[in-house]
C-alpha cells in the first residue's frame, strides 16, 4: 500500500494519475481527510493503512505568505515531516519527500548540486531545509527530492497565474534575472516511481533538464498557447515581493539520472508535453 498526503494538490494528483496508471494500490489523503499537522490524524491514518511507502506531497508553499504566516509554513513543511518520520520508522514504511531549490541562496555560478552547501534566503526555504533536517537525522529510510517550479493542474502554480493575468492585461511585465528550472508534476510522478522501485534513497535532485528564466518560460508558454501577448522583460525587483529569493537556483538532475541510469527530458519538451496532454484550461 502506498500513502499520499497532499490529495488536493498538484503533485499528489500527478501521482495518482500515475499509480492508477501503473495499476499499484494507493490511498491519496487530503487536508480534510488528514491535516499533516495534526500528530494524532497523521497517526491514525498510519495505522488505518499500514503503508509500505509514504508519498509526502504535502506543502506550504505560498513562499510570499510565508514571511509572515511562517508558524504555518514550518508546521506543514517542517514539524509535519518530524511526525511523519517518527510514524514511518515505526511502521517500516520507506517515506519519500519533496524539498525544494530555495534551500539554495543562487550565488553559485552553475547548477547546483546535492553536495553543494543549503542556504535558503527566504522562510519557505528555512522550512524545506529544516524538514529535510529532521528526516535525515532520523537515519530512516527515505528519499528526499528536491525539485523547483513546479507545475501541474492547480491554481498555484506560475502557468495558472500567467493565464490569470493575461485575462485582464495586453502587456504582461515578466522578470527576465530570475532563473531556475521549470518541472513538470507528471515528470516528478513517473521518476520518482522509478526511483522507488529500484530503492534509491537519500537526497537528489529531480527537476527537467536545462534552465531558463521567468520570462523565457512565460514566452514559450504564451506561445504554446496561441495567445498574443506583449511580454516585457523586467528586473524582478519592481515587484517588491514579500519574501527575498534566489537569482539563479537551477540544479543540476545528473547525480539522479546516473544513478538510476534515465534520461530526463529537457523543460521545454516536458512544458510542450503538459500543455497537449495534461493541462486543464
Amino acid at each position: 500500500m502506498i500513502l499520499v498526503f497532499g490529495g488536493n494538490g498538484q503533485l499528489a494528483k500527478a501521482f495518482q494519475f500515475q499509480l492508477e496508471k501503473e495499476n499499484k494500490k494507493f490511498i491519496a489523503l487530503n487536508r480534510k481527510q488528514c491535516d499533516v499537522t495534526d500528530y494524532i490524524q497523521l497517526k491514525s491514518a498510519f495505522e488505518t493503512f499500514r503503508p509500505k511507502i509514504v508519498i509526502n506531497a504535502s506543502a506550504y508553499n505560498l513562499v510570499d505568505e510565508c514571511e509572515v504566516n511562517y508558524f504555518e509554513g514550518f508546521k506543514v513543511n517542517a514539524f509535519s515531516v518530524a511526525h511523519m518520520t517518527d510514524l514511518s520508522k515505526k511502521f517500516g514504511s520507506f517515506f519519500v519527500h519533496f524539498s525544494t531549490d530555495y534551500v539554495f541562496d543562487g550565488s553559485k555560478c552553475g547548477l547546483y548540486c546535492e553536495n553543494d552547501s543549503p542556504k535558503p534566503l527566504n522562510e519557505y526555504g528555512k522550512s524545506k531545509l529544516l524538514g529535510e533536517k529532521f528526516l535525515l537525522e532520523s537515519q530512516s529510510e527515505c528519499l528526499i527530492l528536491r525539485t523547483s517550479w513546479v507545475y501541474g493542474n492547480s491554481k498555484n502554480n506560475f502557468i495558472s497565474k500567467l493565464m490569470g493575468w493575461c485575462k485582464n492585461n495586453e502587456y504582461l511585465k515578466i522578470a527576465y534575472n530570475e532563473f531556475s528550472v521549470p518541472t513538470s508534476a507528471y515528470d516528478i510522478a513517473y521518476y520518482s516511481l522509478i526511483a522507488i522501485n529500484k530503492g534509491l534513497s537519500g537526497v537528489y535532485h529531480l527537476v527537467n533538464s536545462g534552465f531558463c528564466s521567468r520570462f523565457e518560460w512565460a514566452k514559450l508558454t504564451l506561445s504554446l498557447l496561441g495567445i498574443n501577448k506583449f511580454l516585457y522583460p523586467v528586473d524582478r525587483s519592481i515587484f517588491n515581493l514579500k519574501a527575498n529569493r534566489p537569482f539563479f537556483s537551477a540544479m543540476s538532475n545528473e547525480l539522479f539520472c546516473r544513478n538510476l541510469n534515465v534520461e530526463i527530458r529537457d523543460w521545454q519538451n516536458a512544458l510542450i508535453d503538459f500543455l497537449q496532454n495534461y493541462y486543464e484550461k
